[in-house]
């Protein structure tokens, strides 16, 4: 009997060994999936403050909003002493988590620079956002600890980058993160480097080629399918059948539209097809407004601010009178970009935020100096929870703190849009990031110098494949990072800024 049940007993214990050696001691689940977060100050949805309250956590869900809630004995507690519970906010639009290529620019070797291969031009609408996203990558960690759960990011690129996902900021892999796949389509003016297109018109030419040709192809796949006798087989293409959900009005494209201009040429380039348009990182609406409203679109205001000018000393050597009035003109600008958020909601035009531009630790500065220049604290934040949610098409499980919902909250000491506010803790889908306090550190030390002695104007002159380029370009300090503003001689009324720049002592 010993000798016949020996094997079981040897199979078995293998088995035991096996399951215990592949378990992710980095990610190892709580004992409880319950969370009760006792008396919290719960502002359900922007324009909702239900007071003093419980909120129940259960695998990921909210599973009880109420006032004196009675918890389960195996929940975990979160005594929230009054702190602030917001829903936890949506990025409207970024590349988080795609990190940027390492690859220098190389001059494209191509035969027809007016015909170049798609992926040469910047055409990728067949690439996912998905398949680039890393889960672990940094940008994610600290978009989460500034508040959100949830992204909507697009593929880094030019022209037509590809297709943006829609994801949670939690998940063990980028699979995980996923909620919508293949949900939008990026498309901006930038251009190819040297060949076809390299100039907007080029750019605004190709998308209308490449959109009607997609609405053929479309049809002739759709014909063949119903009758492939006599007729001649479609060719697969790739980039066509990535932009046929686009021709079917099924997946809404995000355009980058930094400046005014940018807002009417998308306009008139969607008018005559009816796709839905969603405009995106947007800086200056200047007089769009009307348009706006008449075409119901909605727009992403960029949450980077450009700098405030400070006054010229009394002593200053400036006396050249166009600089004098590119100055104030600077000023004028400024002041009517921190009014645009108050008057779209003036107007009545729903936004949100998006970050391709910006950084997520610039959001509540940023987002302060736009209530001090009329913006609503509760448009400010519809802007970051409700509207979000309903433009991506996700309102039924996220952007307000309700019951069957996301269980993405955070928790605030203060009101959040109070300056010596901090967030306590975020929660994503009930997994909880506590964050703890992070005392600034003071300015100077070894190395301060080195990067001080860059700030200040400087020319430039570069060949970009041939062609020369110069003006002028101003360093300054942007928190802990440098910012650069680009003003071309070619272009001396358009200033560029560089973003996302690197000092190394």
């Amino acid at each position: 009997m010993k000798i016949k049940f020996f094997p079981i007993a040897v199979f078995m214990l293998l088995i035991m060994n096996k399951s215990q050696a592949q378990i992710d001691y980095n990610n190892v689940p709580e004992v409880t999936q319950k969370i009760f977060i006792n008396d919290a100050n719960i502002q359900k949805n922007p324009s909702t403050n239900l007071g003093i309250g419980d909120i129940l956590i259960e695998d990921g869900l909210i599973k009880q909003v109420g006032v004196q809630l009675t918890p389960p004995i195996d929940a975990k507690i979160i005594e929230a002493d009054s702190a602030y519970a917001y829903a936890a906010f949506i990025d409207a639009m970024s590349h988080i988590g795609i990190p940027k290529s390492d690859e220098k620019r190389k001059r494209p070797d191509v035969k027809f620079k007016g015909f170049p291969p798609n992926k040469v031009a910047g055409i990728t609408p067949q690439l996912k956002a998905s398949s680039f996203i890393e889960h672990d990558d940094a940008s994610i960690k600290s978009l989460r600890e500034s508040g959100f759960a949830i992204a909507h990011v697009v593929p880094r690129g030019k022209m037509l980058p590809g297709q943006g996902s829609v994801i949670s900021l939690s998940g063990s892999s980028s699979q995980d993160m996923i909620i919508k796949d293949n949900y939008s389509m990026f498309l901006q003016f930038t251009g190819a480097s040297g060949v076809y297109p390299n100039t907007i018109i080029g750019v605004m030419a190709k998308w209308k080629d490449l959109y009607y040709k997609a609405h053929y192809h479309n049809k002739n796949l759709q014909s063949y399918k119903i009758n492939s006798s006599g007729i001649k087989r479609p060719k697969e293409d790739k980039v066509l059948n990535a932009l046929i959900p686009v021709t079917e009005k099924s997946m809404p494209v995000f355009m980058k539209t930094n400046k005014a201009k940018d807002i009417f040429r998308a306009i008139a380039l969607q008018e005559s097809t009816g796709y839905p348009l969603v405009l995106g990182d947007v800086k200056q609406i200047g007089g769009a407004e009307n348009k706006l409203k008449e075409k119901n679109l909605t727009v992403l205001l960029s949450v980077g601010l450009p700098k405030a000018e400070k006054e010229e000393k009394k002593d200053s050597t400036i006396t050249d009178e166009s600089k004098k009035a590119l100055m104030k003109r600077k000023k004028e600008s400024y002041t009517a970009y921190l009014s645009q958020a108050a008057q779209l909601e003036k107007a009545g035009i729903p936004f949100a935020f998006s970050f391709l531009s910006s950084k997520p630790k610039d959001l509540k500065t940023n987002i302060q100096k736009l209530i001090k220049h009329g913006l609503s604290t509760e448009a400010s934040l519809a802007a970051l929870t409700t509207n979000p949610a309903k433009i991506l098409g996700i309102d039924k499980i996220a952007g307000t703190i309700d019951k069957g919902k996301l269980a993405n909250i955070i928790l605030t000491d203060n009101p959040y849009f109070e300056k010596k506010s901090r967030i306590k803790y975020v929660f994503v889908e009930g997994q909880m990031t506590e964050i703890k306090e992070v005392k600034k550190k003071k300015k100077g030390g070894a190395g301060g110098k080195g990067k001080e002695n860059l700030f200040g104007k400087w020319s430039y002159n570069v060949d970009v494949f041939g062609t020369q380029q110069t003006g002028n370009l101003t360093i300054s300090e942007d928190g802990d990072d440098l910012k650069i503003e680009f003003i071309a001689d070619s272009n001396p009324d358009e200033i560029s800024e560089g973003r996302d720049i690197t000092y190394e002592d």
